[in-house]
């Protein structure tokens, strides 16, 4: 292919990819996108835990059975693995990314590089590394003691025989002020209708 000017560089005949490249430029904007959404994807995981530990706790209070407050516990633990394995997949997508660039930078890039997106590193590592990660592990680890505090404050009322008792008494009560209202002549006015 013959170049119609001096002024524009050849990037078709060129086997080295530049900064200025399109194909570069689309690829990191790919990348960066990915990226973007495993951290979105890694909020949404704490909004929904809160979410749903906060509305098992309403219910649990309300209805005053303290030893369901355990229940809480399924969602935090699942919520913590999904939320460790986003943030895993980001810093994988974000080494891969660093990657690039530097190949870039070297001008080692090869078109192969350019059309695959995939996260690099270990998975298995990656994954519990970011569990002790600090965005990770104090989120849950505070669920997890607000659970155990809602625990212990929320008391299962036990059957008492002193209720039970007070119970007919305030039968009789209501018993003897409506005997009490029949009995009472009602009081008019002083006029016969």
């Amino acid at each position: 292919m013959k170049r119609l000017s001096n002024s524009e560089p050849d990037t078709e005949d060129s086997d080295e990819y530049k900064e200025n490249s399109h194909a570069v430029q689309a690829h990191l904007s790919i990348a960066q996108s990915v990226i973007q959404r495993m951290a979105t994807n890694s909020a949404s995981c704490k909004a929904w835990c809160i979410a749903l530990v906060s509305a098992i706790m309403v219910v649990v209070a309300d209805k005053g059975k303290g030893q369901y407050t355990f229940i809480g516990i399924i969602p935090t633990i699942l919520f913590l693995v999904l939320d460790a394995y986003y943030l895993s997949l980001e810093r994988r997508f974000r080494e891969a990314y660093n990657l690039f660039i530097k190949k870039l930078h070297k001008g080692n890039l090869v078109a192969a590089d350019l059309y695959a997106i995939s996260p690099s590193g270990e998975a298995f590592r990656k994954f519990f590394s970011s569990v002790w990660s600090f965005s990770i592990w104090p989120f849950y680890l505070t669920l997890l003691v607000t659970l155990f505090v809602v625990k212990t404050l929320v008391v299962t009322p036990v059957p008492n025989t002193a209720v039970h008792q007070a119970e007919p008494a305030i039968s009789v009560i209501q018993q003897g002020h409506s005997d009490s209202l029949r009995r009472e002549p009602l009081k008019t006015s002083g006029k016969n209708p």
